[in-house]
């Protein structure tokens, strides 16, 4: 801290000992006294400028601005009430879904369904995508119609056809045990002819070959078979249906599945007997019951 000198008259005022005025001075004469000296600041503070200063206090009212905000969100609110839940609750139920008694052993019985029905599907999806299934694939590669006559006056239709099947089973992790097969004809919607087949056991990824063959004379009883024998001899072609049922079991690794029982349609162009036409390969179709 600055020191300040102190005239000594000063000081004997200070000290309160009287002191007489001299009489050598006027009082109209200014006494001659030094004047009080302060030491002078390193820097006016003039010399900092108005900008720094807004700066500074915008700066630091920043955090206040920020702080003000926060306590507009967490202070209490005094707007309209809220109103409650609604738990839709019957009077006189638990707050579970079923009460007890026999409601909850239905509840239960029904939730137990659900589970079984919901694991078998994911079971059986997982297995399709595992073993991808595909159904078989029928071809008649060759037909023959050796004879095919009706006779107006008795109603009977003779008949003798051969035919060579095959049968593609193009799965590659699945096999199949065909315990039964039989062949069926028809014309016009009339069964003429049954065919049965050996039975046989097809591995992955295999054809198999059938020769359906039906030889013999059928009194017709359905209307109309005559007015389409006639039609179709002046056109140069029978039209004939052969069906083919199975009985089937897979096989999948050690395991033997029986499977439905699928019906092999062929709709088979025949040329009449003793003109120059040939007939085309045909393709089968499978449908499951």
């Amino acid at each position: 801290m600055a020191r300040v000198s102190i005239p000594s008259s000063a000081r004997n005022t200070q000290r309160g000992s009287p002191r007489e005025p001299s009489p050598s001075l006027s009082p109209r004469t200014p006494t001659s006294i030094k004047p009080l000296t302060f030491p002078t600041p390193h820097a006016p503070y003039h010399s900092i400028s108005l900008p720094f200063f807004v700066f500074f206090f915008f700066f630091c009212s920043i955090p206040w601005i920020e702080q003000k905000k926060k306590s507009y969100l967490n202070g209490a609110y005094y707007g309209p009430p809220v109103p409650p839940r609604d738990t839709y609750r019957s009077v006189g139920r638990s707050s579970s879904f079923c009460c007890c008694g026999p409601c909850c052993l239905l509840c239960n019985l029904v939730k137990f369904i659900v589970s079984i029905v919901i694991t078998l599907g994911i079971v059986v999806l997982v297995l399709w995508l595992i073993f991808r299934p595909n159904d078989i694939k029928a071809h008649v590669d060759d037909a023959s119609l050796t004879q095919f006559n009706y006779t107006t006056g008795t109603g009977s239709l003779s008949y003798n056809l051969s035919l060579a099947m095959s049968i593609r089973n193009p799965n590659k992790r699945i096999s199949i045990y065909y315990d039964y097969l039989e062949a069926r004809a028809s014309y016009d919607g009339f069964r003429f002819g049954y065919a049965p087949l050996p039975v046989f056991y097809q591995r992955r990824k295999s054809t198999a070959a059938l020769a359906p063959a039906f030889q013999g004379a059928q009194v017709v009883t359905e209307d109309g078979v005559a007015e389409t024998y006639v039609r179709e001899t002046g056109e140069g072609f029978y039209y004939v249906d052969v069906r083919v049922y199975a009985k089937l079991r897979l096989k999948v690794w050690v395991f033997k599945i029986r499977y439905n029982r699928p019906r092999i349609d062929c709709s088979l162009k025949l040329p009449v007997p003793g003109t120059a036409g040939s007939f085309e390969k045909t393709k089968c179709h499978v449908h499951h019951f």
